[in-house]
Formats: structure tokens, sequence, C-alpha cells
């Protein structure tokens, strides 16, 4: 704190400075004054950065301070860690670690022609939020030019595809082509192929098809003419036997 004693108090200094433009109007309305303000807020800006380094710093060192304090037993578990005050769920801290593996992700993406459509939306999504966080013409915003040529340049890539023709996408695209060739391949044949009219039997089915059975109640079998009722002669003592007066005696 001995060593920054002297910029905080400048920074405090030209702070208020600041402070007192703001409530003056003619530092709004005069243009001459109004980018003499516009260069303090960055200067401002600046030197808060250069102090929170510091700060972060001091915690880091607190922390490390605290956890030296450990007995050997208690060191073998996980360190102690100082959650900051006032910090929430998705804040500058947990973007700031999270946006080097993010840049790492889409740079290797985009070397690679991987997904490069989607790839290219999401980081053109992400440039477009940092230039409408230091919007052009505003108050001490700090210069977009190298992301709005980043963000042009995404543009063209998703545009272009370029990962079809000189990535790992090409090698996608032979695979879906590939996949709908055959589909279109099967859909003709089916098309062209008559649909059965029942459905598939087996061999043992055919088989029992083919045999015709007969259903029908048997039929007598006819004798030969020469064995027939018709050319059969009557035995005489029969027919004596079957006379009247033969049953009379």
């Amino acid at each position: 704190m001995k060593t920054n004693r002297d910029e905080i108090l400048e920074y405090f200094k030209q702070l208020e400075r600041r402070e007192g433009q703001r409530q003056d109007a003619t530092y709004t309305n005069v243009a001459s004054l109004r980018e003499q303000g516009e260069k303090l807020e960055g200067k401002l800006r600046r030197d808060r950065a250069g102090l929170l380094v510091g700060i972060d710093k001091m915690w880091e060192g607190l922390e490390d301070d605290l956890n030296g304090l450990a007995t050997p037993d208690q060191r073998g578990n996980s360190s102690l860690v100082l959650h900051k005050l006032g910090r929430r769920t998705v804040d500058s801290i947990t973007l700031d670690k999270v946006i080097p593996y993010f840049d790492m992700v889409v740079g290797a993406c985009l070397v690679l022609g991987l997904l490069v459509r989607w790839v290219s939306a999401f980081a053109g999504l992400f440039l477009i939020s940092v230039i409408a966080s230091q919007w052009p013409g505003a108050v001490g915003a700090a210069p977009v030019y190298y992301q709005v040529i980043e963000l042009a340049g995404l543009g063209v890539l998703a545009m272009m595809s370029a990962g079809q023709y000189a990535g790992l996408d090409f090698f996608i695209q032979y695979k879906r082509r590939q996949r709908a060739s055959k589909k279109e391949k099967a859909a003709g044949q089916v098309a062209q192929d008559p649909p059965a009219t029942g459905p598939v039997t087996s061999e043992l089915q055919v088989m029992e098809e083919l045999v015709v059975v007969d259903e029908s109640p048997p039929q007598p079998i006819p004798l030969p003419e020469s064995e027939s009722e018709s050319q059969i002669e009557p035995d005489p003592d029969l027919q004596d036997d079957a006379s009247p007066d033969r049953r009379d005696e």
C-alpha cells in the first residue's frame, strides 16, 4: 500500500476533477473541452485497472498466508479459497477465466475447419457484445477497430462455409451426401418394385400350398361292367324261396 499511496491519491484527485467537469455544462457543449473530459475518463479507466491488479495480488497473498498457517495434517486437504465480497454467479472474474478457453476452442475449430459456421456465429456474438460495451462515440469508450475487423472476417467465413472446401467440414459433408444418396437409391428401388400382395410365407408353407387336398366325401369305386348289378343273374333257388307258394309250404 505504501508503494501505491501516491497513485491512489492522484486517482481520487482526478476522479473528483472529472465529477466537477460532468456537472459543468461547458464541458458538454464545447467540443474541445468535451474531448479533454473524454481523455481524462480514459486515463482514469487505465489507472483504475492498474490499481485493481494490485488489489488482486494482495488478495492472493492473503490466501497464501492463511493457507501457510495450516498444520501438516490440514495441508493434506484442499487449500482455503477466500471468496471476494460482492461477487456474483456471472461477473468479470468468472468471464476472465472462461474467455481464454473460449478463444482457444474457437481458434482451433477455425484452423481445422471444423463447424466453421457455428463457431463463427458464436464468436461473432461475443465480438458484438464487446463492441456494444464500448459503443463507438460514447464518452470514454475504448476503440473497437480490431473487433470490427474480426467480426467482418467471421461473417465472411460463415457465409462461405470455408470449412467445406479445406477443412474437416468437407469430410462431414461427404458422409452426409453418401447417406443421402443411399436413402434416395433405396427409395427409388422400393418405388420400382411392386408391393407384395400378402405376407411373406416360409418354404414349408409354400410346399403345403402346392399339395392339393381334396376335402370332399369319398365316392364309391365303380365296378367293371361285367360285375355290375345289371349283369348279375338271379339265383333260381333264391327266387323259389321268395315265391308265395314256397312260403306257404
